[in-house]
């Protein structure tokens, strides 16, 4: 396999599967790009739904009294 006598340095540490994850984005990048795009517009709908209510009461004065 892997002539150990080739190889310089070590190991300091590892991360487990990491190159599952890594192989699986570079055969299907189409994919992870779409995920990435569903993933940030929801957590901008997430943001709008929990946004405090006073604020969304303050806007929709404002917005009204600028159409008047």
């Amino acid at each position: 396999m892997l002539d150990e006598s080739r190889v310089i340095g070590k190991v300091t540490f590892s991360i487990p599967k990491l190159g599952y994850i890594i192989k699986f984005v570079q055969l299907r990048w189409y994919f992870v790009i779409a995920i990435i795009v569903l993933i940030f517009i929801f957590f901008r709908l997430l943001r709008i739904y929990l946004e405090p209510s006073e604020n969304k009461g303050k806007k929709a004065v404002e917005e009204q009294s600028e159409n008047k």
